[in-house]
């Protein structure tokens, strides 16, 4: 039977090798190297280009948006696939065994035929769910004219399925240290089959008989743990021997257990408790008998090599609290607890893991016995250190930052808050991203050189001994190293990128290196600022869900990265912060901050916005049924405050260029609000809610009038007439048509009297780049963008970022995600890859989601000689370039199997394009 396997396939360009096995023909191994940032799209485009528009078998088997997915909870997973050009019907076969399934014995279901084009959200219908059972699956599509090969065998497992556990949840019982656990176990046989259910809060690691178990880091992500904590399951059958077998487990605090001080109440949280785990492993021999190892009262407490842990201030590694029992010589049992009271539900989204690693770039010794290593890029994550020649006892300190001096030495600490920064602009440097932290709680482990993104080592006297955290990670570009005996070499240290291992999915490339080096630091600022399962606003200073920052991003993500399961997950967090009110926090997850300040419709959007999202950009209407009744209440509530439809309360326009050109909040977030009842009535819609999607329908539509009647100051001038105002209006269509010209000129003269600058905040760079476009002027907006004056986003690049920046002066914080909406308007205009209503604005009919059918209308605007750029739909990847060559420019499309695309030139009529590809040229007028 011809079939083949990915043996190993990770989907990041941070790969320069992937490794294809075929067992077709010769089963030969096939090994490509690529450049790292452009080979893997380039190896995709040649394995699609050979399977599907060769007639062959269905390829990139998904699901629940993910490959091969570990311990679902959902019992009717969806599932996608892409197939050749026509498709017409598919049929699905899943097996308990991949030997079953390639024999055609299809145990667990068989769909049989079915007509129909779908080729994602195809929901199992197969036998019932049951905990901890493995699935093998294929798929095989006809077209009117045959009938393809059965595509490779994909898979996924279910985890617990909220089945009662009855593992227990053991904890040590102090609140001091970050404990350890040990199980020792017997194995009658080498087991054919081992699942490993577990988790520990607020993270852990386990290790099977001195093997760590998995590549997860930070698990399990952090969730308002009252509501649900999440749990990982993993397939270690290698890892269990016959005989003997030691199961261990270290347990750090994470967002569960805080104690250094800071600004957001995380230490005085609901949930907060000593750190805890519990663990189910199920063991299946050959004879099908099984037995259980669970976590209670009988694992036993072993000595830790972290003394302190915490989230923000770091760890110490390597002493423990003298006062602590000596556990090896004493066996002191774990302490069966409550545990916390959330659902324990399987964690379904890619997982946090060292995605990229980093040299550095240089080492330099200051007085002191300092050394300061700088690393090429801002990043998340931590540094692995070899420490060579120290004695035991020796305290080596290990300091994380974005700056420094401009000599390279260390910067100072900052004082308490954001205020006394801004009196130091003329002063010493300070490190800005610690003026939140009020204390540390660790000085009764470790007096030494205490602080904010600070790790300490106390040696052992090993000849080499290896530092990496496990339990906190940092943002930082430079690392300050205090107490070495000798001085680094390059190869001593290097810098691990940590974020959530999504896919990235997309590339772009122009004529323009500055704006190739924008789009860089866009996409290190929305890696790094979605390190843990959920989006945070940077990752050091706060590391918290800012819900405004990840609804600017979210439209971004959904050209760039294949992280839909991520964003379910956060929803779900979402939901579970809403207040018995309705309300919505500023942040998610929270202990509780954030209600009375920082919240408000657009920073509450998040919750429409990116569900939205996920609809008309991934297919996802499974997330509408889970949102919905939270949107609904979060509606109610909003409603409770508004006067004629117009609402005030929030942060508005958050950090202008020009503070002065700042428009009113109660435009901007009436202007939210709109939007809000407008995706309400949308979602009503698809879910067949006539009532609700007339009710709000009406509400969006009485708040679109009275933003005309009481906030256009003159026919198409809305607020201040400024460029956040002005493209604001535009961009929710609140502008009637007899006004839209002269409200299009005034954004362009508002650009214009501020000499081609910014004067905008957050709010503004995600929606006036689009304004600026449909009035015909993306030049002005890209002249914006790459100014060379202060401000705009190119200024960071001229002092050195390497990400998106916080703010227009000196970045508080060098590494947010916030402003990064403008690598999306690059993928939608400059390449003009867009759906046909633009953007999230859309409201397509089912046929044009997920880019099914889209639009091909490219900017040619006169600052570019050549765009290319790509991005992978659930169809397949769809890929823009265009050239200029004098008055001739050259367009080049690829449109996926089983889409189309209008490609929409100036000067030529509307053409629609099957799949394939196709060129065409336009001769630009003078």
């Amino acid at each position: 039977m011809r079939f083949c396997r990915m043996e190993r396939a990770r989907q990041r360009t941070n790969e320069s090798v992937v490794l294809v096995h075929c067992r077709a023909m010769s089963g030969a191994c096939v090994k490509f190297d690529k450049e790292a940032r452009h080979g893997l799209f380039g190896l995709l485009a040649v394995l699609v280009a050979f399977t599907v528009y060769g007639g062959g078998k269905p390829v990139s088997l998904k699901c629940e948006y993910r490959t091969d997915p570990i311990g679902l909870e959902t019992v009717h997973p969806r599932l996608s696939w892409q197939s050749g050009e026509g498709q017409v019907a598919w049929r699905i076969r899943a097996a308990s065994t991949e030997g079953r399934l390639l024999s055609g014995d299809a145990d667990v279901w068989d769909s049989g035929k079915i007509c129909g084009r779908e080729t994602y959200g195809v929901a199992y219908s197969g036998k019932a769910a049951k905990p901890s059972q493995r699935v093998f699956w294929q798929v095989k599509t006809w077209t009117s004219e045959r009938e393809s090969d059965w595509s490779c065998p994909a898979k996924w497992q279910w985890g617990m399925l909220r089945k009662s556990w009855d593992a227990k949840w053991i904890s040590s019982g102090s609140m001091v240290p970050t404990p350890c656990f040990e199980k020792r176990f017997t194995a009658k046989a080498k087991p054919v089959k081992a699942d490993l259910h577990i988790t520990g809060l607020g993270y852990y690691e386990a290790s099977m008989n001195g093997r760590r178990i998995g590549i997860k880091l930070l698990d399990p992500s952090p969730t308002d743990y009252c509501k649900t904590v999440l749990y990982s399951t993993y397939q270690v059958e290698d890892q269990i021997k016959e005989g003997e077998n030691t199961l261990s487990v270290l347990v750090g605090h994470g967002l569960y257990c805080v104690r250094a001080l800071s600004h957001w109440w995380f230490e005085k949280a609901p949930w907060k408790a000593p750190p805890c785990m519990i663990a189910r492993l199920e063991l299946t021999y050959a004879d099908g008998t099984m037995e259980t190892v669970i976590s209670d009262g009988t694992w036993r407490q072993m000595p830790s090599p972290i003394g302190y842990d915490d989230f923000r201030e770091g760890e110490v590694i390597g002493v423990c609290d003298a006062s602590l029992p000596d556990y090896r010589a004493r066996v002191i049992p774990a302490v069966e607890v409550k545990g916390p009271s959330g659902l324990l539900v399987a964690e379904s989204h890619h997982a946090a893991e060292a995605v990229e690693e980093f040299q550095p770039v240089s080492i330099h010794s200051f007085t002191g016995n300092v050394q300061v290593v700088a690393f090429p890029k801002n990043i998340s994550g931590w540094v692995r250190l070899a420490i060579r020649g120290a004695q035991k006892g020796d305290v080596v300190s290990v300091r994380y930052d974005e700056r420094v001096n401009k000599d390279l030495s260390p910067v100072a600490p900052s004082p308490g808050n954001l205020k006394d920064l801004r009196k130091l602009a003329e002063g010493p440097d300070r490190r800005r991203i610690d003026c939140y932290f009020e204390g540390s709680a660790s000085t009764n482990i470790c007096t030494v050189d205490t602080g904010f993104q600070t790790d300490r080592i106390v040696c052992s006297g090993s000849e080499v001994e290896m530092y990496e955290p496990k339990f906190t990670y940092n943002g930082f570009q430079y690392v300050v190293i205090r107490g070495l005996r000798t001085k680094m070499r390059k190869d001593d240290i290097v810098a691990k990128f940590i974020h959530t291992a999504f896919p990235r999915q997309a590339s772009f490339e122009c004529s323009d290196p500055v704006f190739n080096s924008l789009m860089d630091m866009a996409d290190i600022a929305f890696r790094s600022n979605y390190t843990d399962g959920f989006p945070t606003d940077c990752p050091h200073r706060e590391k918290n869900g800012w819900m405004g920052d990840a609804s600017f991003a979210c439209e971004l993500a959904q050209y760039c990265y294949g992280n839909t399961s991520g964003y379910e997950k956060w929803l779900r967090d979402i939901c579970d912060a809403q207040n018995e009110k309705g309300d919505l926090p500023g942040i998610v997850p929270t202990a509780g901050w954030g209600f009375k300040w920082g919240n408000g419709p657009a920073w509450d959007s998040a919750l429409p916005v990116i569900a939205w999202n996920l609809y008309i950009y991934r297919g996802d209407r499974r997330i509408f049924d889970e949102i919905y009744p939270t949107l609904v209440r979060y509606l109610t509530y909003t409603a409770t405050k508004a006067t004629d439809g117009l609402v005030k309360h929030g942060l508005g326009d958050w950090v202008p260029a020009d503070s002065k050109a700042m428009p009113s909040t109660l435009f901007t977030s009436s202007c939210y609000y709109m939007q809000a009842q407008e995706i309400a009535a949308k979602i009503a819609r698809l879910k067949g809610f006539k009532d609700d999607a007339k009710r709000f329908a009406a509400g969006a539509a009485a708040t679109k009038a009275s933003i005309n009647a009481k906030l256009m100051k003159s026919p198409g001038v809305y607020d201040n007439g400024g460029q956040t105002a002005q493209g604001m209006a535009l961009s929710y269509g609140v502008v009637p048509e007899e006004h839209l010209a002269a409200a299009r000129a005034r954004l362009v003269a508002a650009f214009e009297n501020a000499g081609g600058k910014t004067q905008m905040g957050v709010l503004g760079m995600k929606h006036s780049l689009r304004a600026l476009s449909d009035a015909g002027r993306s030049d002005v907006a890209y002249a914006m963008l790459v100014h060379p004056g202060e401000p705009s986003p190119a200024a960071w690049l001229r002092k050195g970022g390497t990400a998106l920046w916080e703010d227009w002066e000196d970045g508080a914080s060098r590494n947010h995600i916030m402003f990064g909406d403008f690598a999306c308007w690059a993928y939608q205009r400059l390449a003009g890859i867009r759906l046909p209503d633009g953007g999230s604005a859309a409201t397509p009919d089912p046929a044009v989601c997920a880019f099914q059918k889209f639009i091909v209308a490219p900017e040619f605007i006169p600052q570019l000689s050549y765009v290319s750029a790509s991005v992978m739909s659930m169809y397949g990847r769809i890929s823009v370039g265009w050239r200029r060559d004098g008055e001739k420019i050259t367009v080049n499309v690829t449109v996926p199997p089983n889409a189309t695309a209008v490609l929409r030139l100036p000067g030529s009529p509307d053409r629609t394009l099957s799949a394939g590809e196709h060129s065409s040229t336009v001769i630009l007028q003078k």
